[in-house]
């Protein structure tokens, strides 16, 4: 039997896989905007990028990972005990999506690394700008994750998506966002 008679049924095969694979995962990034409850002054946050990679299950249904960063900063002024100066936060998360034409919605698990900055006591007159920091800053939370989406401008293989969601977590805040994506399938 000739090598090529082996090969080329092997190398369809691949071939054939990897690019029916191709055409149902899809990769996304966008940015959020999201609204943090303990923040009275400046509750909105407008640098939060998310990135993701959507896996198809089958039809209409996905397992969509996502990694987003927060960071958010408070004003000087606001610098009174118990409150919280500066934030970021890295969030993982998994979830099972449900396409309905142009909408989804979806729900899972996520997990959270935050580095916050707490007043932890602040001097009084003389000296309005010292304070203590909290030296306990790091902390991991887990909790659920919601979000709806609407795709918007599909051209081909690639589309632009509005997303609104919420995480619920054991401690901490939880944050409300909404945000733009732009999503390409492989």
């Amino acid at each position: 039997m000739k090598p090529y008679k082996i090969i080329m049924p092997i190398f369809s095969l691949v071939f054939y896989i990897s690019s029916f694979g191709q055409k149902i995962n899809s990769v996304g990034i966008g940015n959020n905007i999201s609204y943090l409850n303990d923040w009275k002054n400046n509750p909105v946050v407008l640098f939060n990028p998310e990135i993701s990679y959507i896996s198809h299950i089958k039809k209409n249904n996905f397992i969509r990972f996502s990694l987003d960063i927060l960071y958010g900063k408070r004003p000087i002024q606001s610098k009174i005990e118990g409150s919280i100066l500066s934030r970021i936060i890295f969030s993982f998360n998994v979830a099972y999506e449900k396409k309905f034409n142009k909408f989804g919605i979806a729900l899972g698990p996520t997990f959270r690394y935050r580095n916050e900055k707490k007043v932890l006591y602040r001097y009084g007159n003389p000296y309005p700008f010292e304070f203590v920091i909290d030296p306990d800053k790091s902390h991991f939370d887990f909790g659920a994750y919601s979000f709806i989406t609407y795709d918007i401008l599909k051209v081909r293989n690639n589309f632009l998506s509005i997303k609104g969601g919420y995480k619920f977590y054991n401690k901490g805040i939880n944050p409300i966002s909404t945000g733009i994506f732009y999503i390409k399938k492989l």
